[in-house]
């Protein structure tokens, strides 16, 4: 997973493979150790109203991603459009974006 931070975007980009993981598992999480901290941050399918969430936790951030429209998305690649939705998190305005790299594998 490659997550992408830049002004008012939040990008996720998952590979295939990991998309197969997803599908399956109906979570995919990695953490990044930052010595004192490790911060977590996850794709989870979820059945939830809009297309795409995000929960925001001190030390996790979680894309939640509606399972009916993850698998019409999965019907449509592949594609070089991801999945894309303005939301509120915390009174701002953010981007989120979730891509499957269809080039690669793992």
């Amino acid at each position: 997973m490659n997550l992408r931070i830049s002004e008012n975007q939040l990008r996720f980009r998952i590979t295939q493979g990991e998309t197969e993981l997803l599908t399956r598992d109906g979570v995919l999480a990695f953490s990044l150790n930052l010595g004192a901290q490790t911060v977590e941050y996850s794709v989870a399918l979820a059945e939830i109203e809009q297309t795409l969430a995000l929960d925001v936790q001190k030390t996790a951030w979680k894309l939640l991603v509606d399972r009916k429209d993850f698998s019409q998305f999965l019907a449509s690649l592949p594609s070089r459009e991801g999945i894309e939705q303005t939301v509120t998190v915390n009174g701002a305005q953010i981007e989120l974006v979730l891509e499957v790299d269809v080039r690669r594998k793992r």
